[in-house]
């Protein structure tokens, strides 16, 4: 069974009905939460940074995972 993506493994967490959700306010709370529990290394640099740009529609400036995903969680934080 192929590993699950980040943006699907973080919509399913966050009880999102559709992927595109994760751009919603409405679960910007659950979502910071859930990125802020998930071990960056569980994907790749550049899953991170494709998850990013998808979920905020824009790139990140970080490079690497553990700085892309603290870089999302300030980023979520700001919007709430």
């Amino acid at each position: 069974m192929p590993k699950q993506s980040l943006l699907e493994l973080l919509a399913n967490q966050c009880g999102c009905p559709y992927l595109s959700d994760l751009h919603t306010q409405t679960y910007r709370s659950v979502l910071r939460k859930v990125v802020f529990r998930l071990a960056a290394d569980r994907y790749s640099d550049q899953e991170w940074s494709d998850s990013f740009t998808y979920i905020l529609g824009r790139k990140a400036e970080a490079q690497t995972a553990e700085e892309i995903k603290r870089e999302l969680i300030h980023a979520i934080s700001e919007k709430e």
